[in-house]
C-alpha cells in the first residue's frame, strides 16, 4: 500500500475516516478505500469507466462540452454553489456518486468529500477541479462508506439514487443514516417522468422507460412523491425522520429531444418553479428533494 505524499490536503481525512479504512493514494488527490463494488453495479461501472477513459486525452473544455450534453451546467453549478454556501466552514458535505464533480468548480464553502466507485471518473475530476475548490476525491462504494459515524452535515447527490435497485438503495440509505449527524440537510437530484416526455414518446410510438434495466444499467424515473415515500420508509427503519420538500429543475433542457439551449432561460425557470409549480412539473426533466433529516430520540 502506498502512503500519502507530504503535500497538504483539504481538511483532515483522519477526522472523518474509520480507523479500519485502508487508504491507497492513487494520485496526489485521489484516495482509494474501495473494497469491492456491488455485483448489481458491475456492468454500470464498466460502462462509466469506459466512457471516462475516452476523456483521458481531451481538454477540460472538451470534457465539459460533453458533460453539458447530459446536464444543464448553468443550473447545476448554481444549485451546488448555493447548497455549499449554506453550511458553515467547519462542516463536511458528502457528494455521493459525484463522478467528475464538475459542478463544484469555482464554488466556495466547507470541504466536499466526493465518493465515487469509478476511478476513471475521479481521474477526470482531478483535472476539472482545482485544489482551491477543496473537494476531496475518494474511490469508494456507496454501500460501504469508510467514514466514522455522524461526521457529515450535508449530503448532495446528482442522478445517482435513480440507478440503484431496491436492495442496493436500502444498503446505501443505511450507510447515510450512520454517517450523517443528528441533524442534517440534503439535496438529491433524480430524473423526473414528466407528462411532456411521456406524451411525445407516445406520439412517436416509442416506449418510455420508467423503471428497470436499461442496457448496461438500472434506471428509474419516478415523481417526487414516490421518492418521498421510498426514502421516508427506508430512513425510518434506521431511527431517522425526514422532512422533504420537492422542486423541479431543467425545465427547458431535454437532450433526448435535442433541446439544449445555448443560453439557458434561468430567470424564466426560476419564475415558473415558484409561481407555476404544477405546470413546471409537467415539463421538468429533473426534480430534486430538499431534505432535513433528524435522528429520533427515544426516552
Amino acid at each position: 500500500m502506498s502512503h500519502a505524499p507530504e503535500a497538504p490536503r483539504v481538511g483532515s481525512l483522519e477526522r472523518i475516516l474509520r480507523d479500519d479504512a485502508q487508504r491507497n493514494w492513487i494520485s496526489d488527490r485521489i484516495s482509494s478505500v474501495l473494497k469491492t463494488s456491488s455485483d448489481l453495479q458491475l456492468r454500470e461501472l464498466k460502462l462509466r469507466n469506459s466512457a471516462m477513459q475516452e476523456h483521458a486525452l481531451k481538454s477540460a473544455d472538451a470534457i465539459l462540452g460533453r458533460i453539458a450534453k447530459h446536464h444543464c451546467a448553468e443550473i447545476m453549478r448554481a444549485r451546488a454553489s448555493e447548497f455549499r454556501r449554506s453550511f458553515s466552514h467547519d462542516s463536511y458535505i458528502l457528494d455521493l456518486g459525484g463522478g467528475t464533480g464538475w459542478y463544484w468548480h469555482g464554488s466556495t464553502g466547507p470541504p466536499v468529500v466526493l465518493v465515487d466507485f469509478s476511478l476513471e471518473s475521479l481521474k477526470v475530476a482531478e483535472r476539472l477541479l482545482a485544489p482551491q475548490d477543496q473537494v476531496i476525491l475518494i474511490h469508494g462504494d456507496a454501500a460501504d462508506l469508510p467514514f466514522r459515524p455522524e461526521v457529515f452535515d450535508g449530503l448532495f447527490s446528482v442522478q445517482v439514487l435513480q440507478h440503484m435497485q431496491a436492495s442496493l438503495l436500502a444498503a446505501v440509505c443505511a450507510e447515510i443514516s450512520r454517517i450523517m449527524k443528528h441533524a442534517w440537510r440534503a439535496e438529491l437530484y433524480s430524473l423526473h417522468a414528466p407528462l411532456l416526455h411521456r406524451a411525445v414518446y407516445a406520439l412517436l410510438g416509442r416506449a418510455y422507460h420508467r423503471e428497470g434495466e436499461l442496457g448496461d444499467y438500472y434506471l428509474t424515473r419516478q415523481p417526487p412523491s414516490i421518492w418521498n415515500t421510498r426514502l421516508s420508509e427506508l430512513f425510518s427503519s434506521h431511527n431517522m425522520s425526514l422532512e422533504i420538500d420537492a422542486e423541479y429543475s431543467e425545465l427547458f433542457f431535454h437532450p433526448n429531444f435535442h433541446c439544449i439551449p445555448k443560453k439557458y432561460p434561468t430567470c424564466l425557470e426560476s419564475f415558473m418553479i415558484r409561481q407555476l409549480p404544477t405546470f413546471a412539473g409537467l415539463i421538468a426533466r429533473q426534480h430534486q428533494l430538499r431534505i432535513k433529516g433528524k435522528k429520533r430520540l427515544y426516552t
